[in-house]
């Protein structure tokens, strides 16, 4: 049940501070880099299925869980914005709306100090928007559909949604030291309209409930996830991006 992000190259990972606010981003030209990243969806209820989107329904399957094993990238660091605040400077941007679960703005920035998530201020006090390119160089996308299982007795059910992510460092070797950059990692879920961000364990932001779509039937329901290393997470700091460790990632999406 374990999703690869197997991560890292030599990394410095930085923090800028805006205003009131912290933030910790990879330095300007730094990427980690993603290797081999399985991604594990499982189904919690009996009847509700689930694959990706490139493979074929059969009869002979239960389709109960699906894992996804994506290209190697190299990534920067970004976060999901509403909105952003235009600064009048060079397409720069100012911290904008907090991600409420309707339009996905994606923005980076990079900083100076390698060394905390909280001190510092970066060269750079603005935004870029990197939405177009957002699964070019800052997120992980894999696809998935969802169904109930037909002939099962059920034609529909209400209420699809996310009821469990899971994020783990695992070292690579007994000499390594866990990084601790797994908590950092952030998925995004997108089914049509509804968007919800959840971090190890908990919902982060976004809609409500974790609610992706209120009606589910026989036929298929797309899934988008976006897995991403959130810039603005304290655990983003160089000194927890040292060791090279494999990153893994499960969720579970059920219904009511």
């Amino acid at each position: 049940m374990k999703k690869l992000i197997p991560a890292l190259c030599m990394l410095l990972i930085a923090a800028a501070m805006l205003g009131t606010s912290t933030y910790a981003w990879f330095s300007m030209n730094t990427t980690v880099t993603a290797t081999g990243m399985q991604v594990k969806a499982k189904s919690d209820a009996k009847f509700l299925q689930i694959a990706q989107t490139a493979t074929a329904w059969n009869d002979s399957d239960p389709f109960t869980s699906a894992e996804i094993s994506a290209a190697s990238k190299e990534v920067y660091p970004t976060h999901v914005f509403k909105a952003l605040v235009d600064s009048n400077s060079d397409s720069k941007y100012e911290a904008g709306t907090a991600f409420d679960g309707t339009t996905v703005v994606w923005a980076t920035t990079y900083s100076t100090d390698p060394d905390a998530a909280k001190t510092g201020v970066g060269t750079s006090n603005f935004y870029t928007d990197v939405t177009a390119s957002v699964t070019t160089n800052y997120a992980l996308l894999t696809e998935f559909k969802v169904r109930l299982k037909p002939n099962s007795g059920a034609t529909s059910a209400t209420n699809l949604k996310v009821t469990n992510v899971a994020f783990a460092a695992v070292t690579q070797s007994p000499d390594d030291v866990t990084d601790d950059l797994a908590a950092s990692l952030r998925v995004l879920f997108v089914c049509g309209d509804n968007k919800v961000v959840w971090k190890n364990g908990a919902r982060v932001e976004g809609e409500l409930q974790s609610l992706l779509a209120s009606t589910v039937t026989t036929s298929d329901t797309t899934v988008n996830v976006y897995v991403y290393f959130d810039g603005e997470d304290d655990a983003c700091t160089t000194n927890n991006a040292l060791t090279p460790d494999d990153y893994t990632l499960s969720f579970t999406l059920g219904i009511d």
